[in-house]
């Protein structure tokens, strides 16, 4: 059977067809250039920019001995030109070349310049590597190692500091420099890096030159700095994270981790002032107040030192209470420490108040009693005690003590709070007769509670 072609598609109607002629000459012009680049495979050179090289001691002998490579080679940059035919040349992407350096031969600490090896993932000889630049890398090796500096001020062996230099304040407005506080978080400084480094630091110190007039605590950001044994700087860490070595250049790698780089830190600023002196009291007797009490002190006045908040509310100072069981005739002299708000101390070596209280006009006895009140008794419980007679020391107001008898005062023990069980408990007196007398010494019953 005979297939009769339409018109348009009989060769001398195409060669006539302007559309496809064209196409027809590209065609043939791009089979020529690829048949001519296949024979002739004219050479062109390619650089490739921005590489990254990854080293590790992964499988080495360096990683079984514990080695660490502690430069930062992921952040440098690496070009490397490729040579080769055209067609290949030019196929080809970043991440077909393969950076890496020897590892093998790494067997100790030490700081080794290794060249740098370029490849290429596609498996052709025709491809050659002309040059890598840097053609070569710094890999510091060697152990790793941490240590701890613990901020302890007060021991000897202490190897942790702050210094803050060059605060001033003003001494006639009774300002002076108080402690320096640092966080919690602050008082552990850990440091980790190569052997070589950690061996060399003998001491921290959270550092600033400040340069300022307080008249009110204030925090600083320091810098970390870090001394040798011979106090020569190693390096120093400022708050915006640039790093400065002992000559005071910036440098861009340490090798070391810190755990912080800056401190915060507050220097306190205290203020003096003298304030009066004047004795207290607890446990008074029904019908005497503090103002009845006559008594000698050993000083009238003293300084304070505090926080200027503080010390401005303050306009007298008193000691931890005398309680009235311990005084008597013949017991009027106390030695006790000054009772102070928190923060505030008294300046100089002296921090007791020596108080002699006036006990001309009173009296001491000892009554023989043998009834027992008991106050306070939570419902549905009862108490019982000894019905044994016992002695008690009374103090009062001369008059009051020569007519005082047994009968005239009431002997009591408080049982509020207490549950069942046996318990010793301080007695106290009252009278319905008499006031301004009291009890002298501390004096117990026990007592049941069932």
């Amino acid at each position: 059977m005979k297939i009769k072609l339409p018109q348009t598609l009989r060769l001398n109607s195409l060669l006539y067809n302007k559309k496809f002629t064209v196409t027809l000459s590209i065609i043939l012009a791009f089979s020529l250039w690829l048949g001519i680049a296949m024979i002739e495979k004219p050479i062109r050179e390619k650089t490739f920019t921005d590489l990254n090289l990854s080293v590790s001691l992964e499988g080495t002998s360096a990683e079984k001995m514990g080695l660490t490579i502690f430069s930062d080679v992921s952040s440098q940059k690496f070009s490397v030109t490729v040579s080769g035919p055209n067609y290949l040349v030019s196929e080809l992407e970043a991440d077909d070349i393969l950076l890496s350096v020897p590892t093998d031969d790494i067997n100790s600490a030490y700081e080794y310049t290794l060249d740098v090896t370029a490849k290429t993932n596609v498996n052709d000889s025709e491809l050659k590597i002309k040059s890598v630049s840097p053609a070569s890398v710094i890999l510091n090796v060697d152990y790793n190692d941490k240590v701890d500096f613990n901020y302890q001020p007060d021991k000897e062996d202490n190897k942790y500091f702050v210094e803050l230099n060059n605060i001033n304040v003003n001494p006639e407005d009774g300002y002076m420099l108080g402690d320096v506080i640092i966080p919690d978080t602050h008082k552990t400084l850990t440091i980790e890096g190569p052997r070589k480094i950690i061996e060399k630091i003998g001491r921290v110190s959270a550092f600033l030159d400040v340069n300022q007039t307080l008249s009110e605590s204030k925090a600083f950001d320091t810098d970390v700095v870090l001394y040798g044994s011979n106090e020569s700087v190693l390096y120093r860490f400022t708050p915006d994270g640039t790093v400065y070595d002992g000559n005071n250049n910036v440098i861009l790698n340490s090798y070391l981790k810190m755990s912080f780089t800056s401190v915060k830190v507050t220097q306190e600023i205290l203020q003096q002032k003298e304030v009066a002196c004047k004795a207290k009291f607890a446990d008074l007797p029904s019908g005497l107040s503090a103002d009845d009490i006559s008594y000698r002190l050993d000083k009238s006045k003293v300084t304070i030192v505090g926080l200027p908040e503080i010390v401005d509310k303050i306009t007298e100072i008193s000691n931890e209470p005398i309680s009235f069981k311990e005084i008597s005739p013949s017991s009027n002299r106390f030695k006790k420490p000054f009772d102070l708000p928190d923060g505030i101390t008294v300046l100089g070596e002296d921090k007791e108040l020596n108080i002699t209280v006036d006990t001309s006009k009173y009296l001491e006895t000892t009554l023989t009693v043998k009834n027992v009140k008991y106050t306070g008794l939570d419902e549905g419980l009862k108490a019982s005690g000894s019905n044994q007679s016992f002695s008690i020391k009374v103090c009062g107001p001369r008059d009051v003590i020569r007519k005082l008898k047994a009968n005239d005062i009431t002997v009591l023990a408080n049982l509020e709070g207490k549950t069942a069980g046996t318990h010793n408990v301080e007695l106290s007196i009252k009278s319905e007769k008499y006031d301004k007398i009291w009890l002298v010494g501390s004096q117990t019953v026990k007592v049941e509670i069932k």
